[in-house]
């Protein structure tokens, strides 16, 4: 039972990580939702290119780019992964080691599908250092609590799950968000 809550707690914390309305919503700061962190919008409306995701890799400075990885949606991944150089070649590098992320443009890939469908104006994607440019804030483990009165006439049990966590981006230059250009 704390093994399921767990997994829908950690679920609740990604989306909160990139999405987030931040404290006063008693909310992590999402890296979407904070003013200030750049956006870098696609050359088009309608597709990604290679040279899309070169300039958002070249937006974040030399400190936080050696660090960086891409975080995007499995459909933003799905794709870039039919993305070919001028030779007909896949960008995409696929890992061959079990545990190791796949790469692009020689930068781990990360899959998070709470990113907004490729349309115009929506963020699709971040590259960046993420432990340099975001901070997450949290207590040590959670606590499961029984409730058998609440729930007694219907001759049920309850179970409330509490964890505190927080976070927010603590270096906008550290990362960048790739949004599709507007019509």
């Amino acid at each position: 039972l704390a093994d399921s809550f767990e997994r829908a707690f950690a679920e609740a914390e990604a989306l909160a990580f990139l999405r987030g309305e931040g404290h006063a919503n008693n909310q992590p700061e999402g890296i979407l939702t904070t003013s200030g962190v750049q956006r870098i919008e696609t050359a088009g409306a309608a597709a990604i290119t290679i040279d899309d995701l070169i300039r958002l890799q070249y937006a974040v400075p030399t400190q936080y780019r050696r660090n960086g990885v891409f975080l995007m949606s499995s459909e933003l991944e799905m794709m870039v992964r039919t993305l070919k150089n001028n030779q007909g070649d896949y960008i995409w590098q696929p890992s061959v080691q079990a545990g190791t992320p796949n790469t692009l443009l020689g930068r781990p890939v990360y899959t998070q599908d709470d990113f907004d469908a490729f349309d115009a104006g929506k963020d699709v994607a971040v590259f960046g250092d993420f432990k340099s440019g975001y901070r997450i804030l949290d207590r040590t483990g959670g606590a499961l609590t029984r409730i058998n009165e609440l729930y007694i006439e219907e001759g049920l049990i309850g179970f409330k799950y509490r964890r505190r966590v927080g976070g927010g981006v603590i270096r906008k230059n550290a990362l960048k968000i790739l949004m599709v250009k507007s019509a």
